[in-house]
């Protein structure tokens, strides 16, 4: 199971109104998402940003890890993320080397369990197909299946 192909892409939702804090005004929530393909099979994952970084995350995958994981065999991801660190090593073990790192290390375990047969989510104990979603609506935690409707 060679690792044939390595996209990503950059999803950008406005934030309207911003949202602010003392330091930072959140205008965007950005998402790079990556995706590892390997005999019509695909591993997905992604990058959580708010306009601070995103660009650099997604060239991190896409000019210094994609070449490096090309072709190598997909289900050796702890090799792939050991080679990955040190491919990034002189970048820092933290931050956004880290991030470009996980987000392929990611993608691989999900596109194994895929290949497997095998939801991933249930690696972490879940029993149903069925879940509760939760979200912070003005800073209370609120039932997403108590939100209005549009």
């Amino acid at each position: 199971m060679k690792i044939e192909e390595i996209r990503t892409e950059w999803l950008r939702v406005p934030i309207d109104p911003p949202i602010a804090d003392s330091t930072h005004e959140l205008r965007f929530l950005d998402l790079v998402v990556v995706e590892v393909c390997s005999e019509g099979l695909s591993g997905w994952s992604y990058m959580l940003s708010f306009d601070y970084g995103t660009a650099l995350m997604k060239n991190l995958v896409d000019a210094e890890l994609r070449p490096k994981v090309l072709g190598k065999d997909a289900t050796a991801i702890r090799r792939i993320f050991e080679e990955n660190l040190k491919a990034t090593e002189y970048m820092g073990c933290e931050g956004l080397a880290m991030w470009g790192t996980a987000a392929i290390d990611t993608a691989l375990w999900d596109l194994l369990a895929g290949g497997l047969g095998f939801q991933l989510r249930r690696s972490s104990g879940a029993t149903t197909q069925e879940f509760r979603c939760m979200a912070a609506v003005d800073g209370f935690p609120t039932a997403m299946s108590n939100w209005p409707t549009k």
